[in-house]
């Protein structure tokens, strides 16, 4: 224990000090709780604000003590949760979301861990430095084209929070506390915690019928799907893991068990009953065997064996089941054709608009509008307030090019990054978490592709984390 954390320790209340301490604390927060309640119902944002404040401030205090604890709680409520956070939203003139106090809270402890731990790389942090810089200036002038084309100034700061506020934030707070190796630990448990509460959520879903949004999908005559994507997308990342962790931990035959968790998450992703998680599935695991094969050719093809075999396995089971009409109902033709019609009318509709600013895009606050044909294909409507379901294409929409370019080539530089530290350490935790992360990315891209992923802010924060987890691995391997 170093100086600086013995001094820390002796301001820790004990005994009778600490139980009339958390009392106090607890007091305090339900006192902010219950006011937050009385705004809200009163339709006083004001007064939901200020009992926000206090009901934070014993948190705050508590997380100045052990800043840690907060990283691996963003992490976790970020990787499980991701839709309610960016649901839940007070309106304070700018809309402030549930995320966003997250991501606050968590960012002063960031704060507070980095001043008790003041040393670091100054070569590395400019580095970091000029990229962060580049990224913040290309968004304001986005943001400033957008105001300037008379975009919503609310669809502007929501483009903007999403596209570069949130993994922006993602990456410094993951960078401010991995600083050390064993930091890492905190990701993975975060994604296992994330991991176990979906199999709940699933379990629940399932026994009670309710599936994902299922009224909303029954009445577009869609499919019950028991996992939103995002959920999906934290299991691939943990089915990754579990299995890069039998990979790398010696000897393999103590670590047999993370093949059934493995398994375990693969096979809820696959009785999500959603097509793209599916997908993004298979290019997760492609995704993960090729990161360890920048090591070993050999244990990727390790990892595919028991992937395909363990996924064929769980396919022909879930057939054996009552799920069985659900998944061939995401199969069929007219489910196929109606969810198709749709994107396609979407993504069409997108492209005319980026032809039109091939370089630069519209600027941020992009409201999409399409026309999509109805059941008959001789009438149809005109469908507003929905994301155009590609987000390739809404980055091209919104920045052009460019910003395409911008984030691809950010994207392929911390890859290359990660790739030279999988050859290099040797911690198997962290071998295994760089190789999930990779898997995550891949699953994430596919998503994209398919679903608004980038939208969804939780997303954008864990693909930060990553690019933190890339640039301080590489770190090490350098100081190695």
């Amino acid at each position: 224990m170093t100086a600086r954390d013995a001094e820390a320790l002796s301001h820790v209340p004990t005994g009778p000090r600490l139980r009339a301490t958390s009392g106090t604390a607890l007091a305090v927060s339900v006192a902010g709780a219950i006011l937050v309640a009385v705004g809200l119902a009163n339709d006083s944002p004001q007064a939901a604000t200020l009992g926000m404040m206090i009901a934070l401030c014993p948190l705050l205090i508590a997380l100045s003590l052990k800043p840690v604890w907060a990283f691996g709680a963003w992490l976790l409520a970020t990787a499980a949760l991701n839709v309610t956070l960016f649901q839940v939203s007070f309106n304070l003139g700018p809309r402030l979301y549930l995320l966003d106090v997250f991501c606050l809270v968590t960012a002063l402890a960031a704060v507070a861990y980095s001043r008790q731990h003041a040393e670091r790389d100054r070569n590395a942090a400019s580095r970091t430095t000029a990229v962060l810089v580049v990224i913040m200036a290309f968004a304001a002038l986005q943001s400033a084209r957008g105001a300037l084309a008379g975009h919503v100034m609310s669809d502007n700061l929501g483009t903007l929070r999403r596209l570069f506020i949130y993994p922006t934030a993602g990456f410094l707070i993951a960078y401010a506390f991995l600083r050390v190796p064993a930091n890492v630990r905190s990701m993975t448990r975060a994604l296992w915690g994330a991991c176990a509460l979906l199999a709940g959520i699933f379990a629940y879903r399932l026994l009670t019928g309710s599936g994902y949004r299922a009224e909303a999908f029954e009445a577009n005559q869609d499919v019950i799907r028991y996992l939103s994507y995002p959920e999906a997308l934290t299991l691939i990342t943990g089915a990754t893991l579990a299995l890069s962790l039998w990979i790398w931990t010696h000897p393999r035959r103590h670590s047999s068990g993370w093949v059934l968790v493995g398994l375990a998450c693969v096979a809820l992703v696959i009785a999500s009953n959603y097509r793209t998680s599916w997908i993004a599935l298979a290019v997760g695991l492609v995704s993960a065997a090729a990161a360890i094969a920048s090591r070993s050719p050999g244990k990727s093809l390790r990892l595919l064996g028991v992937a395909v075999t363990g996924s064929g396995l769980l396919v022909v089971v879930l057939l054996l089941t009552p799920l069985h009409e659900l998944l061939a109902r995401k199969l069929s033709s007219v489910n196929l054709a109606q969810t198709g019609t749709w994107r396609w009318f979407s993504w069409l509709q997108a492209w005319r608009v980026f032809r039109e600013h091939v370089w630069w895009g519209v600027g941020l606050g992009y409201r999409h509008a399409f026309w999509t044909p109805g059941d008959s294909l001789q009438a149809g409507t005109v469908v507003t307030g929905n994301e155009i379901h590609n987000d390739a294409l809404w980055i091209l929409v919104n920045t052009g090019v460019t910003g395409l370019l911008l984030w691809l080539g950010i994207a392929g530089l911390l890859i290359q990054g990660a790739l030279r530290s999988l050859r290099t350490l040797s911690d198997p935790v962290v071998l295994a978490m760089l190789c999930a992360a990779c898997a995550l990315m891949g699953a994430v891209t596919v998503s994209a592709m398919l679903q608004p992923t980038l939208s969804l802010g939780g997303t954008g924060v864990w693909l930060g984390a990553v690019g933190a987890l890339f640039v301080r691995t590489e770190e090490w391997t350098r100081a190695a």
